[in-house]
């Protein structure tokens, strides 16, 4: 006989790439992931997984079962969902987040997730735009928040709030307090997100479509490490204001006032349309509730003004 243990060990396997993983997710040992799949496979009379290679990856009858696997827990989560009250709602999350949000409000939104549903595990991850709506499209994220930078085929996406961009540099590099146009920035060595980054695919596209070529460029897809870089002189960043106050507080940073403004990032959240069950729209609500680009989570709240 199936169950629902097999189920969950087939689509973690599917997912993770390896029994090893597939254990760490379900939180169980290597061996009880292992027996759970020999079991199914005797029941089901046809080998699930191919195990020649170094990966373990699933047999043509494999692919066929995690499909109708996944709708059967698909079903199976629904309907706890649908009798248990959120205090008594017992899941995991799975939640990407990228560098900005980090730093400013996810504390936030962990805080009001785990208050409204105590017993849910949050297993929050914090990495790039393209990698985690890879993941989100693997199966490997439940839920993801990140610039608007990518097609929304096969997704459920809701917007979040806009994040201003404004140019930053040490004050040596300031030619002055006046106006500057948009076209002399690419006199200067700008400090970019680079192509994994959301931020950094949107913006690259905007100074693109308005002429500017930099003589000399300098990317990362960390916005910390840009912060620091930008903090060093070695050249000039867009960079959101919450994430630099203590560096323009010291001096050590100062504002350029370049004409036309950057365009405003939109942020999203991203859920697969196959799995956008009640419980993660209630997420992107406490999302939407907590939302705070504009002030670092370490901010006392005594210095948020409105």
């Amino acid at each position: 006989m199936t169950t629902l243990k097999q189920l969950e060990a087939l689509a973690a396997i599917a997912e993770t790439g390896s029994v090893e993983a597939a254990a760490r997710r379900l939180g169980v040992v290597h061996s009880a992931v292992s027996r759970h799949i020999r079991d199914f496979e005797d029941n089901f009379g046809y080998p699930l997984l191919d195990r020649a290679g170094r990966t373990v990856r699933l047999t043509v009858e494999g692919v066929e079962v995690l499909n109708r696997a996944k709708a059967v827990l698909m079903q199976r989560d629904l309907l706890l969902e649908r009798i248990a009250s959120k205090e008594m709602l017992t899941r995991k999350l799975r939640l990407g987040v990228t560098e900005l949000t980090a730093l400013t409000w996810l504390p936030r939104l962990l805080e009001a997730i785990q208050a409204a549903y105590p017993r849910v595990t949050i297993e929050p991850e914090v990495d790039y735009s393209v990698h985690l709506r890879e993941r989100l499209q693997a199966g490997q994220l439940d839920l993801a928040i990140l610039p608007d930078a990518f097609a929304a085929t096969g997704f459920v996406k809701d917007k979040l709030a806009e994040v201003q961009n404004e140019w930053f540099c040490t004050p040596g590099l300031r030619p002055g307090t006046g106006r500057m146009p948009l076209s002399r920035i690419s006199e200067y060595t700008l400090l970019t997100q680079g192509n994994l980054s959301g931020s950094g695919i949107l913006i690259g596209e905007w100074l693109r479509r308005h002429g500017v070529v930099p003589r000399n460029t300098i990317s990362s897809n960390s916005l910390v490490a840009l912060v620091g870089i930008a903090a060093s002189g070695l050249g000039v960043a867009y960079l959101p204001r919450s994430v630099i106050g203590n560096l323009l507080a010291s001096g050590q940073l100062v504002e350029l006032n370049v004409t036309p403004k950057l365009p405003r990032v939109r942020y999203v959240t991203l859920i697969r349309s196959d799995v956008a069950m009640p419980f993660l729209r209630s997420v992107v609500e406490l999302a939407r509730s907590t939302c705070d680009f504009e002030h670092s989570y370490q901010a006392p709240a005594t210095d948020i003004r409105e």
